[in-house]
């Protein structure tokens, strides 16, 4: 066989088996050049794995013939997979690190300084490199001069919960030599997550044209200091109720049920408690639909930010600089002198408590205000 008629650097070959197209190379029309391979190793949080798709925009502007390959953790790939700007997605794997060996990039993006992230970035043969890879002592280290600020700001508390005013995009952006410009999330959602949505809102009673707001009140298990106070959700829940005509809705994840019952418990006016078992694309899906989301920094932050739902954003022991809510929404920020922090855990949550519920009740309203929803009326 005469290998040269083969395009193995065609987007649609597969090798094994004929291409969607059924057609052999040397009397196909379809043939489409990969042009520059890009590789992007990003996993961890998923908060931070939707933040970096705005990435995407600029690396197909940039490179307007290109084939990206996104590496990143199980839990991603249901968000990921529908992203049609990415052309293949891998979950971190030792088979895919073996795989890295034998393949080529021109562009490689690693923005996790996970180790086994950093030792793939540094093994993999690419043109060019953006962001960490390992030191020859097996400590992480920037592998490209403008990746020196976004490593500098994983090492000096100071420089990141004192001095940085830049967000997680910006960042992100200046590691890889690109200008960030304001580039959206992407979050695709189908028909199926929405009709869900649609149904689970028809059970509880909620309307179409009802304001809905929903109070996402956890933050998972490995951040329980992102979280707003019970006491908080509780009364915030009530003050809605009782001035404002809104359905008032309690969302979380599984780790949220107990959190929830208490809540609910502790108001006068009860809210509407949807549930914490959604799939993460269901409950995106919710988000979707509410007119505005009190939450603290964690993914239904990301969510909302990624769908344009208005939202107020409360943080604790983070750093809401590095947030960029695209002009729809406030933030309400501790102000006590140990936050942010980042700390898993803490005995008195000060910066959470310092957060009243009637603070959060007027941001609710501006942003609502801001909205220009007609339906807003404040008893």
């Amino acid at each position: 066989m005469n290998y040269e008629l083969i395009r193995f650097d065609c987007r649609y070959f597969i090798g094994e088996k004929p291409c969607r197209f059924k057609l052999e190379c040397d009397s196909c029309d379809r043939y489409s050049p990969m042009g520059v391979r890009i590789c992007i190793i990003k996993f961890g949080a998923l908060g931070d794995v939707l933040r970096t798709t705005p990435l995407l925009y600029a690396l197909r502007e940039k490179y307007p013939v290109c084939h990206i390959t996104w590496v990143t953790d199980t839990d991603a790939i249901k968000i990921l997979s529908r992203n049609t700007l990415i052309d293949r997605l891998f979950s971190y794997s030792p088979d895919v690190a073996l795989r890295f060996q034998i393949e080529e990039f021109d562009v490689l993006i690693n923005l996790e300084k996970a180790v086994e992230a950093c030792l793939l970035a540094s093994n993999t043969k690419s043109g060019e490199k953006y962001g960490f890879g390992l030191s020859r002592y097996g400590t992480i280290c920037p592998i490209n001069d403008m990746a020196d600020y976004a490593f500098r700001l994983g090492i000096s508390d100071e420089l990141k919960f004192r001095k940085n005013e830049k967000t997680y995009q910006e960042i992100a952006f200046e590691t890889v030599g690109l200008r960030y410009k304001g580039e959206p999330y992407i979050i695709n959602l189908n028909e199926d997550d929405l009709a869900y949505a649609e149904t689970i809102f028809k059970e509880k009673g909620i309307r179409k044209d009802d304001i809905k707001i929903g109070l996402n009140t956890g933050s998972g298990v490995v951040f329980a200091t992102k979280r707003w106070t019970i006491e908080g959700f509780a009364g915030l829940s009530d003050i809605l109720s009782k001035k404002l005509e809104t359905k008032v809705m309690l969302l979380g994840g599984p780790e949220e049920e107990i959190r929830n019952r208490e809540i609910f418990d502790l108001t006068k006016m009860k809210p509407v408690n949807i549930g914490t078992n959604h799939c993460l694309t269901h409950f995106a899906a919710i988000v979707s639909m509410c007119d505005l989301l009190v939450t603290g920094d964690t993914l239904a932050l990301h969510f909302a930010i990624g769908l344009g739902v208005p939202t107020v954003a409360i943080f604790t022991s983070t750093c809401a600089q590095e947030l960029d809510l695209y002009g729809k929404g406030l933030k309400m920020v501790a102000d006590v002198e140990c936050t942010p922090c980042y700390r898993s855990s803490c005995g008195d949550m000060k910066c959470a408590s310092s957060i009243s519920a009637s603070d959060v009740f007027d941001a609710c309203v501006e942003i609502l205000r801001k909205t220009k929803d007609t339906r807003l009326k404040v008893r």
